[in-house]
């Protein structure tokens, strides 16, 4: 089976201060990327190695960002197009960011063109992009890198381009005031060694390495912003609000099973009630029945519900795997929101054992304490047996209700959290 290559993908990477250089270089990263040629989509992709050859390559980035004709404009988080009159004041922000040892961020977005062509937001044959939602959607996403890195005081350029088989973005981003950022000792990036000042003293460097999780975070943010998925939203809503108002006509206490199980379950709890959590280890040898009550449970109040469940997942897997490669963990996203379930599920029975226990512990101490009384009442006058049995009918109608608010705010947790942050790799919780 072929690998299915992400539809979005986020290249990260950063430069720091040169302390030994005599000019500012930050300014031209801008120029650089702002190039007229990078964005003629006639034009072959300036490669790494030419790049490094080109006189004052970061007095050059700015110009390698803006196409007039292919609508590459520079744009930033409030400009759409930045014009020419304000490049130099803009110029001036990143040489000031770099002279107080802002890094520089310099970030790629890419897109599959199918896949934006799918959307709706690209056509092959002219080559339209349709830039004002693809630079709302960067705006998005430059937000949450915000969000996640925790900027303070951040500043970013970016433009379109055109010039190799997928449409991507350049993003330039300092901060304006990088003090709250780390001191590392310098490395040079190209040879991975320390960087010492002439009396053999380390060079130090605010810190640019942005977590793995951020990249992850991006890429879930463009991926949300541009996948409709109102429809699945809708049936979802239908879903929990259907099955949180419909009345149900069978019992639980009249399926013998969920009381044998009850049973077998409390008998192989440990003695300590602090300890009755569903990940604990000393539940391990009543996790079997507490599972079994609840597949129970699930099959016999929510059949229905639980196979569109499984549905609803199993389309967001494959949604998953398209959007972030066959190198994601895609498949784990269902087993992993379904263990989520059962332990949310295995957690409300606990809960009304706990309670059964309990009840059945004062008991026992009650009755110890009345053997002298001369009238018995009816509840001593029942066999322990009795009583026992009368406790369970008794949970297992209250477990019911609890399991039954259990599946409810999982659904809705599910709907509210996880589908608006599909993971790659990652599980953000």
């Amino acid at each position: 089976m072929s690998k299915i290559t992400p539809v979005v993908n986020l290249m990260m990477d950063f430069d720091c201060p040169n302390p030994k250089a005599t000019t500012k270089k930050y300014g031209g990263y801008v120029s650089y990327i702002d190039r007229e040629d990078a964005k003629d989509k006639k034009e072959q992709p300036l490669q790494l190695s030419e790049m490094n050859q080109v006189e004052g390559v970061f007095h050059s980035y700015m110009d390698y960002m803006k196409d007039e004709m292919k609508n590459g404009q520079l744009f930033s988080a409030e400009e759409d197009v930045i014009a020419e009159e304000r490049l130099e004041e803009v110029r001036e922000l990143y040489a000031q960011a770099e002279e107080k040892g802002s890094p520089l961020w310099k970030d790629v977005l890419s897109f599959d063109n199918d896949w934006l062509e799918e959307q709706g937001l690209y056509k092959g044959e002219t080559h339209w992009l349709n830039e004002k939602k693809m630079k709302e959607i960067v705006r998005g996403a430059m937000n949450k890198m915000v969000e996640e890195e925790k900027m303070h005081d951040p500043i970013w350029t970016a433009s379109f381009h055109y010039n190799t088989d997928n449409i991507h973005v350049h993003i330039a981003t300092v901060e304006l005031d990088p003090s709250h950022l780390p001191l590392v000792h310098g490395q040079d990036k190209k040879t991975k060694e320390m960087l010492f000042d002439e009396q053999g003293e380390p060079i130090l460097q605010r810190r640019g390495w942005r977590k793995d999780k951020t990249r992850m975070a991006v890429r879930s943010s463009v991926a949300n912003q541009i996948v409709d998925r109102s429809k699945a939203y809708k049936r979802i809503d239908e879903l929990i609000r259907d099955t949180a108002t419909k009345t149900k006509t069978i019992d639980l206490t009249e399926v013998q099973e969920v009381s044998q199980l009850f049973e077998q379950a409390l008998h192989y709890l440990p003695k300590e009630m602090n300890q009755w959590y569903y990940r604990y280890h000393t539940v391990n040898e009543a996790r079997p029945y507490i599972d079994e009550l609840v597949d129970t449970y699930l099959s016999t109040y929510h059949s229905e519900e639980l196979e569109e469940l499984h549905l609803q997942l199993d389309e967001q897997v494959a949604l998953s795997e398209r959007l972030y490669g066959s190198d994601s963990q895609f498949d784990s996203y269902k087993q992993n929101k379904l263990d989520d379930l059962r332990e949310r599920m295995g957690n409300a029975v606990l809960h009304t054992m706990r309670a059964v226990e309990k009840e059945r512990r004062t008991a026992f101490s009650t009755s110890k304490k009345s053997k002298q009384h001369s009238q018995p009442s009816i509840h001593q006058l029942l066999s322990q047996d009795q009583r026992h049995k009368m406790q369970v009918r008794q949970a297992v109608f209250q477990l019911n209700q609890v399991m039954r608010k259990s599946f409810h705010d999982y659904q809705k947790e599910r709907n509210q959290q996880e589908f608006d942050r599909m993971i790659e790799g990652f599980d953000y919780e």
